[in-house]
């Protein structure tokens, strides 16, 4: 979906800066207990956040009971526990030459597999679902993408407050940039798109949409994906 030798060009800075507020509502964080069981045998633990936590006082025949876990912090979603020779096996596999020609995306679900298929790390979920978004994300773009160029321009109270374009070939997307690429319209969304289309003679697709409407629609989808 997004090759691994895409081209970025005319990220206007004004804009782009609102780009960890556009992923925040993609991937909301969600918050992970990360424990490390040392060679001695003791546990060192400690969340997303900096909360320094305890594992010894949830301990079951020697090793973490999530669930005990779960239910004392309402707020922690996942659980990762690590020995130091998982981690040394995980990274092995993750930086490995073969990864080099992947797609991004397809690459950032491999991360996760690994986490789950690594000798070493155990990984526990409060709510079985998909751990990584970007599977949901990978199966709607793939069911609906055309090659051409995609722009999502998002509005906050009527005003510009992020935009991008998005070019497809074969099913990939090869060109992500904004609108800045025409600094006599930048801001005008109707000129923008005359333009595209023009540039694009397939097929283009032009979304406008309120920030606060686009993250109400995102948490809705994702609430759907359970």
């Amino acid at each position: 979906m997004i090759s691994s030798r895409i081209h970025m060009d005319y990220l206007q800075p004004e804009t782009w800066t609102h780009l960890g507020v556009i992923l925040s509502c993609l991937n909301p964080e969600k918050e992970v207990l990360h424990i490390l069981k040392t060679d001695t045998g003791k546990f060192r633990g400690i969340t997303s956040h900096q909360q320094r936590i305890a594992p010894e006082e949830f301990l079951s025949s020697g090793e973490p009971e999530p669930q005990k876990i779960f239910s004392k912090y309402g707020e922690i979603e996942e659980i990762r526990v690590y020995t130091l020779p998982g981690l040394e096996s995980y990274y092995t596999k993750v930086q490995d030459s073969s990864v080099y020609s992947m797609d991004i995306d397809d690459y950032l679900i491999y991360l996760y597999q690994m986490q789950e298929q690594t000798e070493g790390i155990q990984i526990y979920t409060r709510r079985n679902k998909t751990r990584c978004y970007l599977e949901y994300l990978k199966q709607l773009i793939d069911q609906n993408v055309k090659d051409g160029a995609f722009l999502l321009w998002l509005t906050n109270h009527g005003e510009l407050y992020f935009n991008c374009i998005l070019e497809y070939k074969g099913g990939k997307l090869v060109r992500l940039t904004t609108s800045d690429r025409y600094p006599d319209a930048y801001c005008d969304y109707d000129e923008v798109c005359l333009r595209l289309k023009s540039e694009y003679p397939g097929s283009v697709q032009c979304v406008t949409i309120e920030l606060r409407e686009f993250a109400e629609r995102i948490e809705g989808f994702f609430r759907k994906q359970g």
